[in-house]
């Protein structure tokens, strides 16, 4: 069973996961929770600096 999947079981409140596993995903939310965030700031940085190049190009 893939880490993704304990996730999703314990947001569903999967009584058959043992509370052990609790800090485990807690640990995995929060590594997928940087990671999201990660690409976001990646992504705006590239879209705003793609906005800017375009509007200095054209004297704007």
């Amino acid at each position: 069973m893939k880490p993704e999947d304990l996730a999703r079981f314990r947001t569903l409140e999967d009584p058959a996961l043992p509370l052990e596993f609790d800090s485990y995903l807690s640990r995995l939310e929060q590594v997928e929770r940087a990671a999201r965030l990660a690409r976001i700031r990646e992504h705006g940085a590239l879209a705003v600096a793609d906005v800017l190049s375009d509007r200095i190009q054209w004297g704007e």
